[in-house]
């Protein structure tokens, strides 16, 4: 394996990740088997600018559900400039991420679209700031910016996930 590794998450849609090949079976086997129990919910969407097909996630934490019912909600055009719509495989990858590298007992996050087909969850509090990025072709990058510090900490594929659960125990709990 070499050092760049295609993770499949839900739905085996590819995530760009950085890893050693350990911790790349290890990783891929708790999401696959989280893939394969299923739970989650069926979401369905109403009004006009919402797309019509359920989206199913995995079982995650509840402000993370909600947020991410909504996003899935998106059609074409959610931004009035011509954003795509929220790609239903994308956001399950999300979810099994989060639910997998943060704490459930975690203070509630943001899940935010972009126009480009991204998603990020981020948390803002009073000693920090930090997040996750999925870009559209499935790469990983997260941050964290404590307020005591004059730059932000960036990171790529695995890093940027064992970056995100480290800040989660110091900043979300």
């Amino acid at each position: 394996m070499n050092a760049t590794s295609t993770m499949r998450y839900a739905l085996n849609e590819p995530a760009v990740v950085r890893s050693k090949p350990s911790l790349f079976t290890s990783l891929t086997g708790a999401i696959a088997t989280a893939g394969m129990i299923g739970g989650g919910f069926v979401f369905a969407s109403a009004g006009p600018a919402e797309r019509a097909e359920p989206i199913r996630l995995l079982v995650g934490h509840d402000w993370l559900n909600r947020q991410a019912e909504a996003v899935g909600r998106l059609g074409p055009n959610w931004d009035g400039y011509g954003a795509e719509s929220v790609d239903h495989a994308q956001v399950k990858r999300l979810v099994a991420l989060v639910t997998d590298w943060i704490p459930s007992r975690s203070q509630p996050g943001s899940v935010v679209p972009g126009a480009d087909g991204s998603l990020q969850v981020e948390w803002h509090t009073e000693a920090a700031s930090l997040g996750m990025l999925l870009e559209h072709d499935g790469v990983i990058s997260a941050w964290v910016k404590p307020v005591s510090a004059d730059a932000e900490i960036e990171r790529f594929g695995l890093d940027a996930l064992e970056l995100l659960a480290a800040a989660a125990q110091t900043y979300l709990l």
